[in-house]
């Protein structure tokens, strides 16, 4: 890969593009953990978890599950993208539009 941008970077600097403000690390604290975004999005009270080839396993699948749900629980919305797909501009630019427009409803 070399110096090859991580699929973080990429999607924040998408992300920033669109005009948005995006937080990196962001602590969220459920009471019982406390869980780093990736990304944030304070406008959009929007997490974006990044996740490498690992997340496709049985068993961290139901950790990315429970985690997603606990996020929800607090009133966050949360976006998954895959580490291909948070290097695609187009890909990353369409879900977010598409998140922005249904929490706009």
């Amino acid at each position: 890969m070399g110096n090859a941008p991580s699929a973080e970077a990429s999607a924040f600097r998408i992300i920033t593009g669109m005009g948005l403000r995006v937080i990196r690390q962001h602590p969220i604290n459920t009471g019982r953990h406390v869980y780093f975004a990736d990304l944030y999005v304070p406008s959009l009270h929007l997490v974006v978890e990044i996740d490498g080839g690992y997340h496709s396993t049985k068993a961290q699948s139901r950790l990315d599950r429970n985690r997603s749900s606990n996020i929800r629980r607090l009133g966050y919305h949360v976006c998954r993208l895959s580490n291909r797909d948070a290097r695609n501009r187009e890909k990353v630019r369409s879900k977010i539009q598409a998140m922005a427009n249904r929490l706009a409803r």
